[in-house]
């Protein structure tokens, strides 16, 4: 019996050898019935934004659907670094197509610009997509706490 007791913890009551759990959240009795109401929180802020809380996904999706624009610019970033990316092996296929030629050195210039010129659009395409989604998942911690 005093392992049992050991075990449990102070949201828990020992009643008849049961254990009975306890809401942890603050209660507050209606003024007509004399019913419960349990608090969401400790306190309250007049302004404050309302969640779906009716599961888990669409909680989360509620979180994010705040932040849209840095989602959306983040999938945008991230769909156009991909196309980009893509595009400039399609060009460096060219340049060995160019190279295994005679020599054309105006050819073999103009694509190597193009070909830095997408490397570059790709790599600052997926950094501002990387910072988007930092910054969405910095917003949604701070949220949820």
């Amino acid at each position: 019996m005093s392992l049992q007791m050991a075990m449990f913890t102070a949201s828990q009551v020992w009643t008849e050898r049961r254990i009975i759990p306890q809401p942890l959240l603050p209660q507050r009795y209606d003024e007509t019935g004399g019913d419960i109401i349990v608090q969401r929180s400790e306190f309250t802020v007049a302004s404050a934004h309302t969640y779906d809380r009716r599961s888990v996904a669409r909680w989360l999706l509620s979180h994010v659907a705040r932040y849209w624009p840095f989602v959306l610019g983040f999938h945008l970033c991230f769909l156009t670094s991909w196309a980009v990316y893509s595009g400039a092996q399609v060009l460096i296929g060219r340049v060995a197509d160019v190279l295994s030629g005679p020599p054309d050195y105006a050819a073999l210039t103009g694509l190597a610009l193009a070909v830095l010129a997408m490397m570059v659009t790709d790599s600052v395409t997926a950094l501002i997509g990387s910072l988007s989604a930092e910054n969405v998942a910095a917003r949604v911690e701070a949220d949820v706490r």
